[in-house]
């Protein structure tokens, strides 16, 4: 319970047990005979702050296991076209001897996209 306290994102709770819901939710939607009740509301307790690079360095999960935030470096043109060269030469390396699964190329080619659209803005 007290970590979905804590934590700042949404939590999605499915529970049959009534009291527990009211302790820990402030807007519940609630299923009843094929019919969706909503009650109370969605409250932001992020305060209006959007930037994303302030928050602890690292947190605890529920069963207390440390987690290090790795926060986003807004990166320089130069660092964005050294990263685009590098993913471009994994992909090219990757066709000839084939040393990465689909799903790492794809997410590469991902990241190249990314990094190529925030290059031309």
């Amino acid at each position: 319970i007290l970590a979905t306290k804590d934590y700042k994102g949404g939590v999605l709770i499915i529970s049959h047990n009534k009291e527990f819901c009211d302790h820990v939710a402030t807007e519940k939607w609630i299923m009843n005979k094929g019919y969706l009740r909503i009650e109370g509301e969605s409250v932001d307790t992020s305060g209006g702050d959007d930037n994303k690079q302030i928050g602890p360095d690292e947190v605890y999960d529920g069963a207390g296991n440390k987690i290090e935030v790795k926060k986003s470096a807004t990166m320089t043109d130069k660092d964005r076209k050294k990263a685009i060269k590098d993913i471009e030469k994994k992909i090219k390396d990757n066709k000839k001897k084939q040393i990465l699964t689909d799903e790492e190329v794809w997410e590469l080619e991902d990241k190249l996209n990314e990094l190529k659209e925030a290059l031309q803005a």
